[in-house]
Protein backbone atom coordinates (compact mmCIF):
# COMPACT_ATOMS: atom_id res chain seq x y z
CA UNK A 1 0.00 0.00 0.00
CA UNK A 2 2.84 2.43 0.76
CA UNK A 3 4.34 1.81 -2.66
CA UNK A 4 0.99 2.43 -4.34
CA UNK A 5 0.57 5.67 -2.40
CA UNK A 6 4.01 6.83 -3.52
CA UNK A 7 2.98 6.11 -7.12
CA UNK A 8 -0.16 8.22 -6.69
CA UNK A 9 1.88 11.04 -5.15
CA UNK A 10 4.38 10.93 -7.99
CA UNK A 11 1.82 10.41 -10.79
CA UNK A 12 -1.50 11.92 -9.65
CA UNK A 13 -3.17 11.03 -12.99
CA UNK A 14 -3.06 7.36 -12.02
CA UNK A 15 -5.47 7.95 -9.13
CA UNK A 16 -8.33 8.61 -11.57
CA UNK A 17 -9.55 5.19 -12.67
CA UNK A 18 -11.34 6.79 -15.63
CA UNK A 19 -8.29 8.61 -17.01
CA UNK A 20 -6.61 7.48 -20.21
CA UNK A 21 -3.28 7.17 -18.38
CA UNK A 22 -4.79 4.92 -15.71
CA UNK A 23 -6.42 2.66 -18.29
CA UNK A 24 -3.14 2.42 -20.20
CA UNK A 25 -1.30 1.73 -16.96
CA UNK A 26 -3.74 -1.01 -15.97
CA UNK A 27 -3.23 -2.63 -19.39
CA UNK A 28 0.54 -2.34 -18.96
CA UNK A 29 0.35 -4.01 -15.54
CA UNK A 30 -1.82 -6.83 -16.92
CA UNK A 31 0.63 -7.49 -19.74
CA UNK A 32 3.59 -7.39 -17.35
CA UNK A 33 1.90 -9.83 -14.96
CA UNK A 34 1.60 -12.38 -17.76
CA UNK A 35 5.23 -11.89 -18.84
CA UNK A 36 7.62 -14.30 -17.06
CA UNK A 37 10.41 -11.72 -17.35
CA UNK A 38 8.52 -9.56 -14.83
CA UNK A 39 7.95 -12.31 -12.26
CA UNK A 40 10.75 -11.06 -9.99
CA UNK A 41 9.43 -7.50 -10.16
CA UNK A 42 6.02 -8.56 -8.84
CA UNK A 43 7.69 -10.38 -5.93
CA UNK A 44 8.95 -7.05 -4.65
CA UNK A 45 6.75 -5.03 -2.28
CA UNK A 46 7.79 -1.98 -4.34
CA UNK A 47 6.42 -3.39 -7.60
CA UNK A 48 3.90 -0.56 -8.11
CA UNK A 49 6.71 2.00 -8.10
CA UNK A 50 8.91 -0.11 -10.35
CA UNK A 51 6.15 -0.73 -12.87
CA UNK A 52 4.95 2.89 -12.78
CA UNK A 53 8.48 4.15 -13.43
CA UNK A 54 8.85 1.86 -16.41
CA UNK A 55 5.40 2.80 -17.69
CA UNK A 56 6.26 6.50 -17.34
CA UNK A 57 9.48 6.02 -19.30
CA UNK A 58 7.42 4.59 -22.18
CA UNK A 59 4.35 6.82 -21.79
CA UNK A 60 5.48 10.18 -20.43
CA UNK A 61 3.20 11.50 -17.71
CA UNK A 62 3.40 14.71 -15.80
CA UNK A 63 4.92 14.04 -12.42
CA UNK A 64 3.83 15.89 -9.33
CA UNK A 65 6.12 18.80 -8.64
CA UNK A 66 8.14 18.48 -5.46
CA UNK A 67 7.32 21.01 -2.79
CA UNK A 68 9.65 24.00 -2.98
CA UNK A 69 12.40 24.08 -0.40
CA UNK A 70 11.66 26.53 2.39
CA UNK A 71 13.47 29.82 1.99
CA UNK A 72 15.85 30.62 4.81
CA UNK A 73 16.17 34.34 5.50
CA UNK A 74 19.71 35.64 5.43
Amino acid sequence: MDSRDRVYNRFPQLQDKQSVYRKQFDDFVSQAQSDPDYAAVFESPRWPELIASEFASINPMQQAQPAPAPQVPH
